[in-house]
């Protein structure tokens, strides 16, 4: 897990550099691709957008997705949020 988060941190991807974006798309996309079904799609100049859906264990879990962006022109370095079918209810 400490080299996975390492990983993570030692690849720059500022924001508007799409090329740099493009290669963390990738490092997650590998480094989860064994657990989740992975796509990519094209965000013009601001790289790719990495969406990954996972299964997870549990009732009504399957299909939990976490999405990527980076956006640039809001300043906003990377959100990930799991859909309203994953959240948990108390």
């Amino acid at each position: 897990m400490t080299a996975m988060i390492r990983r993570f941190v030692e690849c720059e991807s500022p924001s508007g550099d799409a090329a740099a974006v493009n290669r963390f798309v990738e490092l997650v996309a590998d480094t989860v691709a064994g657990s989740a079904n992975v796509r990519t799609a094209p965000a013009g100049r601001f790289g790719k957008i990495l969406t990954c859906e996972m299964a997870l264990p549990g009732k009504k879990k399957t299909g939990a997705k976490a999405t990527t962006a980076k956006k640039a022109a809001t300043k906003k370095v990377a959100t990930a949020r799991p859909s309203k079918r994953a959240r948990v209810k108390k």
